[in-house]
């Protein structure tokens, strides 16, 4: 729904009041290709504007002390259910916290197996887990990355195929130059489209990948 609502609002005030311009056109009159893209550079946006977020909310969860010395200076089997108790307490959700989650399975493997050894090679396939949930995060902005730019060259096959088409037409009725002169306008148009779908998407390809790219590092980097 937010990439929706910025899919709309891009072409309210970019796309819209600009078309009498080449951007604007780029955009309105290059058939349903554009609309599409647009959609779907828009829920990227949106996608990578939430797991902005939801980076910040990791970081700022990682000044919290998880286990204070107030309540103990070890952790043992008589007071791990009291930092269990205390993290809980904590204004934040162990499912937006990947080191809360992490210290809190820990101590719930340390009250049943109470084994260092034990915990520690629990806690590693737990570090496993997260960082295949963050890799497996960027599925769908991938699938971005990979359809837009397919998207592009079907609008230039599209583009192709109408200026080929339409052109062929005029010469089987053409009978004089001034007719073939008024069926290059359609040509022209055809390949307006074609050239200009493949620009957008390359353009929004890109716009997408660097970003995403950069925030899978910052998300890799956190949980290093």
């Amino acid at each position: 729904m937010l990439g929706i609502v910025i899919a709309v609002g891009f072409y309210v005030l970019v796309a819209i009041p600009f078309d009498v311009v080449y951007l604007g056109q780029l955009f309105l009159d290059r058939g349903w290709v554009p609309y599409v893209l647009t959609v779907l550079m828009g829920w990227s946006v949106a996608i990578l504007y939430l797991k902005q977020k939801k980076l910040e909310q990791q970081r700022d969860s990682m000044l919290f002390d998880l286990l204070p010395n107030q309540i103990a200076e070890e952790i043992t089997p008589k007071n791990v259910d009291l930092f269990a108790i205390y993290l809980r307490g904590l204004p934040v959700q162990p499912s937006q916290s990947f080191l809360l989650n992490r210290v809190l399975r820990g101590l719930e493997h340390f009250r049943v197996l109470r084994s260092n050894s034990e915990v520690a090679d629990r806690l590693a396939s737990q570090s496993e887990i997260d960082a295949t949930s963050v890799e497996s995060s960027y599925t769908l902005l991938r699938v971005f990355i990979w359809a837009i730019p397919i998207l592009g060259f079907i609008g230039t096959v599209i583009g192709n195929s109408g200026a080929v088409s339409g052109f062929s037409g005029s010469l089987d009725q053409a009978q004089e130059l001034a007719v073939l002169k008024d069926s290059l306008n359609d040509v022209t148009g055809g390949l307006a489209t074609a050239f200009d779908t493949t620009l957008v998407a390359l353009v929004m390809s890109l716009l997408v990948m660097f970003p995403a790219s950069y925030m899978q590092k910052r998300e890799e980097d956190l949980l290093n």
